[in-house]
């Protein structure tokens, strides 16, 4: 028993020991003795924390494609202020201004050179040459160049933001073909405001004072954009524009005026020289409002639909004039300025007139074509009559509710006269 008991203590104690023995060798263990290389860089080269190329005076020629930046304001007093011959550039003016100047040296906080002044001997700020492709600029001021802010009139897919373009010689900013325009302003350029070529995109901008047209688009789309005060059109789009959302108020020619098959849709156009709203063949007029127009309110050509816009104080034409094959409907014409303007004039054949109310004009509907429809309108308090209406169209029955009256007629295309 006791040499039993002995051998089973002398072999705990043994294990015990193994046990210590291998625990110790773990916590003793040493790595490899070869030191590790020299350690590595860890700060960013300059090209990483700013990889773009600054541009700190006038003139500067971009030859390359990459991002560039301005470092502080920039002048130029003879030539191009930034001349662009690469495709795929960004320019950033880093909000900063891009000025023309007569004077070399002249500072922006010393009001050189002035808002309104042209510089002598100066260009255009920047100048993309024929055949450049996805330039950007943005973010900055342009002012007092000789000739035009930015000219990109013959490039491809470019794009122009945040731009504020003041007192250049001629246009503010040209774009070309396929451009992107969004929140930019141009005040005060003698040849006019905002140029936009095929298929781009003009949104959320404004050109006001310009000596010129405030935008002209070629097959465009405008939104959300104003025009005012400017000596041509307020907006002028070629064949096939969409302008959504636009306002022109105060400019010395058409409030708004586009080419064929185009849409003019929930725009403004108030004050103008010329006529509110003058559309080419085939066009949509939509609720839009015209107002104290001098030369008529809508004029649509051949084939157009003007639906749901108020109209009113027109003066020179009438309310609302169309030509042959169109639709005018649901309209509100009223309180026309002079004694010789209608409502609504259909001035040749085949249109439909329906659903307009018009009141307290000179003349209310008057159709002059032949082969017109004139359904379901009400025509209230116009002085001179309410429906004129020459042999050969076809008028819905006109009831008198003069004084108030009970309908009893149930003729569905009755027009109302009051």
């Amino acid at each position: 028993m006791k040499t039993t008991l002995k051998l089973f203590i002398t072999g705990l104690t043994l294990l015990a020991f193994s046990t210590l023995n291998s625990q110790l060798s773990t916590a003793f263990a040493q790595g490899s003795l070869t030191p590790p290389g020299a350690p590595g860089r860890t700060m960013k080269s300059l090209d990483q924390i700013e990889p773009r190329t600054p541009i700190s005076s006038l003139p500067f020629t971009i030859t390359n494609a990459g991002s560039y930046y301005l470092t502080t304001n920039l002048f130029g007093s003879s030539g191009d202020g930034i001349t662009v011959t690469a495709n795929n550039v960004t320019l950033d003016l880093n909000g900063f201004v891009l000025a023309g100047s007569s004077t070399p040296g002249g500072n922006v906080a010393q009001g050189q050179p002035s808002p309104k002044s042209q510089a002598l001997g100066s260009l255009n700020g920047i100048n993309a040459t024929v055949g450049v492709t996805n330039l950007v600029v943005r973010n900055g001021s342009l002012r007092g160049w000789g000739q035009s802010g930015v000219n990109a009139n013959h490039c491809d897919g470019c794009v122009f933001e945040r731009l504020r373009i003041t007192g250049s010689g001629s246009w503010a900013l040209i774009a070309g073909y396929r451009s992107t325009v969004r929140d930019c302003t141009a005040i005060n350029n003698p040849g006019g405001g905002i140029s936009s070529d095929y298929h781009s995109l003009v949104s959320g901008c404004l050109s006001a004072e310009n000596g010129g047209d405030g935008f002209w688009s070629g097959a465009a789309t405008l939104r959300d954009c104003v025009a005012l005060n400017n000596a041509g059109d307020g907006i002028a789009a070629e064949d096939v524009s969409v302008l959504t959302a636009c306002t022109s108020r105060d400019n010395d020619g058409v409030g708004i005026i586009t080419g064929a098959g185009c849409v003019v849709n929930s725009c403004t156009s108030t004050a103008n020289s010329q006529s509110g709203i003058w559309v080419g063949e085939n066009c949509v007029v939509k609720d839009c409002s015209v107002r104290s127009c001098f030369n008529g309110g809508i004029w649509a050509d051949n084939g157009s639909t003007v639906s749901g816009c108020a109209v009113c104080y027109i003066e020179g034409l009438a309310g609302i004039q169309v030509q042959a094959g169109c639709a005018v409907l649901n309209n509100t014409c009223n309180f026309m300025n002079d004694d010789t303007t209608p409502a609504i004039e259909a001035q040749s054949f085949g249109s439909r007139i329906e659903g307009n109310t018009v009141c307290s004009n000179y003349w209310g509907i008057v159709v002059q074509g032949t082969g017109n429809y004139v359904f379901r309108n009400t025509a209230t308090a116009n002085s001179s009559g309410n429906y004129t209406n020459a042999p050969g169209n076809v008028v819905g029955e006109i009831l008198n509710v003069s004084g108030g009256a009970t309908v009893t007629s149930a003729n569905p295309w009755a027009n109302f006269s009051y």
